[in-house]
């Protein structure tokens, strides 16, 4: 019996190496052959009504966070906003899981989250969007949302504008000093 055992947790560990082993070799594959677009780097929910004011979200409005990361940005437009849609937009699966399981502990009902490449996922029906990406991200995205946006759209960018395209306006966020350059909102509007 004790050798069955023996056996058994043998045969768990090899299954869990192979497993951990796939894991490690994906991963390493894909940091080779695709960019990282944007660290998690989360925004505070203290800019929540900041971002909101910028955003002029209305009733019935379809908000997208793109790279929502843990969701606590979203998840507090959400819950300020019952009356609106927000969908969150994020890449990393370990993220979108954190991000619904935070939405649901929040009570919030007007938010989802999905795991997908923003640059694939149609954003013409968004009315307001937010975004945190570094500054290739934001000029890859660029073109799509030109092309995606419809007339009265509005895009909040944090800390890195959109180079192609004039701000209606500049909002600083409190914060550190040394950091102002990361602490600025730049509003666009289509």
């Amino acid at each position: 019996m004790r050798l069955f055992f023996e056996l058994a947790i043998l045969i768990i560990q090899l299954v869990l190496l192979w497993y951990v082993a796939v894991f490690l070799w994906r991963m390493l594959r894909v940091a080779r052959t695709r960019p990282i677009h944007s660290p998690f780097i989360p925004t505070s929910t203290r800019h929540a009504d900041t971002i909101a004011t910028l955003l002029s979200i209305r009733p019935g409005d379809t908000v997208y966070e793109l790279g929502s990361g843990d969701g606590r940005v979203l998840i507090a437009l959400a819950g300020s906003h019952p009356e609106s849609t927000c969908i969150g937009i994020e890449r990393s699966l370990v993220l979108v899981m954190l991000s619904r399981i935070r939405a649901f502990f929040s009570g919030t009902r007007n938010v989802t989250f999905e795991r997908a490449n923003l640059y694939e996922r149609d954003l013409s029906n968004a009315n307001a969007i937010y975004a945190y990406l570094l500054p290739h991200a934001m000029k890859a995205l660029y073109p799509k949302l030109e092309t995606e946006l419809r007339a009265g759209s509005r895009l909040v960018a944090r800390a890195f504008p959109l180079h192609e395209k004039k701000a209606v306006r500049m909002e600083l966020l409190e914060g550190p000093r040394e950091f102002s350059s990361l602490n600025r909102l730049y509003l666009y509007q289509w």
